[in-house]
Order: structure tokens, then sequence, then C-alpha cells
């Protein structure tokens, strides 16, 4: 189980969390404009992804299958 709060507030699309390739992983948004990765066994914080580019609080992501890459983007479209 994962605890994360998803009170975005009015202009803000709701967090769509997606798992990681391998499966092992859960990649998230934050309202602090940054991106959280959940392990999928015990919902623990992994790793937390901030960076100058990410300027809106990031709703959806990609996660490449082979190579350590991980997308952001934001309501209005723009990615990081």
């Amino acid at each position: 189980r994962i605890s994360h709060n998803t009170q975005t507030g009015r202009w803000v699309l709701p967090f769509r969390a997606i798992w990681t390739p391998s499966g092992d992983g859960v990649v998230c948004g934050t309202m602090k404009r940054q991106v959280s990765v959940y392990a999928a066994k015990d919902g623990k914080r992994l790793s937390t992804c901030d960076s100058e580019f990410l300027t809106a609080i990031p709703s959806r992501f990609f996660v490449h299958p082979t190579l350590p890459l991980l997308g952001a983007a934001t309501s209005s479209g723009r990615t990081a």
C-alpha cells in the first residue's frame, strides 16, 4: 500500500501513477513539483526527482522500457 496525497486542487489534473517497466516500482508526481518512485513490494519511497525545468506540478509520466529515462508532463502539456 502506497500512501500518497492526491488532492491536487482545481487547476491541476489528477495524478496518474504508472508502473516501472520491470513492475517493481510505481512513479507518481508530488505537489512540490517533483516525481517520486515507490517500491511496489512495500510502498516505500525509493527516490524523489526534481528538475529546474519542471516549473509546474507533473501529473503524467513515461518511463523508457530499456534506458534509465523518466519523462514528466504538466497539465499544460509541457514536458521535462
